[in-house]
């Protein structure tokens, strides 16, 4: 299916915990002060909206801060919040903590296919980590929006952090969306 649910992951709950604290302390922020880390236009990163090519198209519902993360010379720290307080720590020990997790599973996925656990990784030097942090608001048409248009990531791996047991992410395998309900952990 290209898609699975990793449990015992080795990122401390300290930190997973930080990082969604802080998430949801800066989409509380006034849109004044989250403005203050907007896209520039013609750019990804930042808060507002990714691909907005035109005044007259359907917006998907979501708040959005974009950041690269990884490797951390490559960081626009302008762009990253410094509200809360807490949210570069927190975004920074989160980031190093699913590198990790990331480079472990490209050394599994090497193994799997009869290689050198380091084949996958090696050809990913000087990839980068990006993250996207989601916010869907509450509307009070919900059934004439979306919070994030069907898609599929271009990435070699996309890590989900789900901060609330609020269902919403799907996959769809021929033809048919299939719901992913959380798993604690």
């Amino acid at each position: 299916w290209g898609f699975f649910q990793l449990i015992n992951h080795n990122v401390p709950d300290d930190v997973v915990e930080g990082m969604k604290a802080s998430l949801q302390e800066f989409f509380q922020l006034p849109a004044e002060t989250k403005r203050r880390f907007a896209q520039q236009q013609g750019r990804l990163e930042g808060y507002g909206q990714l691909f907005v090519v035109s005044e007259d198209q359907k917006l998907d519902w979501a708040d959005m801060l974009f950041l690269y993360a990884q490797p951390p010379e490559i960081r626009k720290t302008k762009l990253w919040p410094d509200q809360p307080a807490t949210f570069r720590a927190a975004l920074d020990r989160y980031s190093c903590a699913v590198k990790e997790v990331a480079d472990s599973l490209l050394a599994t996925m090497s193994e799997n296919l009869g290689l050198k656990r380091e084949v996958i990784a090696d050809r990913c030097i000087g990839g980068l980590q990006s993250i996207r942090m989601n916010l869907y608001p509450p509307c009070a048409q919900a059934d004439k929006v979306v919070g994030l248009s069907p898609h599929s990531d271009a990435d070699l791996l996309t890590l989900v952090l789900q901060v609330n047991h609020v269902q919403g992410l799907q996959i769809k395998r021929n033809g048919s969306w299939f719901a992913v309900k959380p798993v604690e952990g």
